[in-house]
């Protein structure tokens, strides 16, 4: 295959086993930004600023769920099937964990709202806290779904999970914002967490009953039995890849949801609102980086990765696109940002700095599926340490000496070009690709 060839096989959706996780990526982000561009249309900077907190932290919180879909992957993956609990177990523990994070970070983002002028009257903040609970559990089955789906090679399952979710995030809100309710501070991420877990719990059900996936649980098995074998000290190799790779995701996530709860601290909502924007908008071309990891993930092992040629040029083609994508962003940058609003379309250089980032970050990304498919999960939480961890020690260094919102992308930026150095010497010196 030639490098043309290549690039027409990524926009055509032509991978026979891959195109339903593009096509989904695409469902998911793209539901996101019109969410995004209903809710920037009808609320106030203030409110859009105190969401963009919110969801940032809880879609984070929620990212437990990895737990299990990363055991799920690498287990059909590397045909350790019998090494690692069962499904029902995975959906055990990650259940409990998501409920016990969820709780102890509503505290936290608690004293941050206090710390930002905001005080929640306390019904209110109850009844959020219980649709967050319910929201992170959702999303934990429904990354174990996505994971179970894609062992069984019907990925356009993942896909139909994200049209019907992505669906109902924009028609609830859309409702909503029609009738011109009364506003809470609150809402949007009521709304977001009702659609979400609507949407998993009409899949999860439809699916399970038409026998569509192999849903594997054993019902002779207790819970209590069940956390007793997954705490045991059997295992113990692929117990210790499972939960480092799973730090990794969770560090490499910090950025995401730090760097808008220090710009609402110490910028302000309305700011926050501006960089949550910017930031989104920055990030759009991790949907060409996404794909192409989980291509790599689900459609190669690591001996084939090493022989099949067309790798390399799928990766050259997916940077390509996305440095052009980000070219087109920039080019048309107040136009796109103006469409979140006039007073959104304010932070050029900030876009510009992320932009960059992302594509460094995005590499990371296929980087990261490498090191998954050979096991060097130790090799993989470093790399994420220093890409994340670094970043927020940078930006507590710039912002000591100077508030400026741009420092945010600097210090993403200087980390990030460290993290790509580490990880490209990392794969070529252990020839992983």
């Amino acid at each position: 295959m030639n490098f043309i060839n290549a690039i027409k096989k990524i926009l055509s959706f032509s991978f026979i086993k891959s195109q339903y996780l593009t096509i989904a990526e695409i469902i998911n982000i793209g539901s996101s930004y019109i969410y995004i561009l209903i809710a920037t249309n009808n609320f106030i900077e203030s409110l859009i600023g105190y969401s963009s907190i919110n969801i940032t932290l809880f879609n984070n919180i929620s990212l437990i769920s990895l737990l299990g879909f990363n055991y799920m992957i690498i287990r059909f993956k590397n045909e350790l099937r019998e090494e690692f609990p069962n499904l029902f177990s995975i959906i055990s523990i990650s259940l409990i964990l998501s409920i016990l994070l969820t709780i102890a970070s509503s505290f936290i983002l608690l004293a941050l709202n206090i710390g930002i002028n905001y005080i929640p009257n306390i019904s209110e903040y109850v009844i959020y806290l219980i649709f967050i609970i319910i929201y992170c559990s959702s999303l934990t089955i429904g990354k174990l779904f996505d994971a179970q789906s894609i062992s069984d090679s019907k990925n356009h399952l993942v896909m139909i999970r994200c049209l019907i979710s992505g669906f109902l995030k924009i028609f609830f809100l859309f409702i909503y914002t029609f009738f011109t309710l009364d506003l809470s501070n609150h809402i949007l991420i009521i709304i977001y967490a009702i659609s979400i877990s609507l949407g998993d719990f009409i899949i999860f059900i439809i699916f399970k009953y038409s026998k569509k996936i192999n849903i594997e649980y054993k019902t002779n098995i207790t819970l209590k039995e069940e956390i007793r074998i997954f705490f045991s000290k059997n295992n113990v190799s692929s117990k210790k890849y499972a939960f480092l790779n799973y730090a990794s995701d969770i560090i490499s996530r910090i950025p995401n949801f730090l760097f808008p709860i220090i710009v609402g601290a110490v910028f302000g909502e309305a700011e926050a609102a501006y960089f949550y924007i910017t930031w989104m908008v920055g990030n759009f071309i991790m949907m060409v980086y996404v794909s192409v990891s989980h291509t790599i993930i689900v459609e190669q092992t690591k001996e084939s990765l090493k022989k099949e040629k067309s790798t390399s040029n799928l990766i050259i083609s997916s940077i390509l696109i996305s440095i052009l994508i980000s070219i087109i962003i920039i080019l048309f940058r107040d136009f796109i940002l103006g469409l979140f609003g006039e007073s959104y379309a304010q932070q050029d250089l900030l876009l510009i700095i992320i932009l960059i980032t992302s594509n460094i970050v995005g590499i990371l990304y296929i980087i990261a599926a490498f090191l998954r498919l050979n096991l060097k999960s130790s090799q993989l939480l470093i790399l994420f340490l220093i890409s994340s961890i670094l970043s927020v020690i940078i930006e507590t260094i710039f912002l000591y000496f100077i508030k400026d919102i741009n420092t945010i992308g600097y210090s993403w930026l200087i980390a990030n070009l460290i993290a790509l150095t580490y990880g490209i010497y990392i794969v070529y010196k252990n020839k992983y690709f």
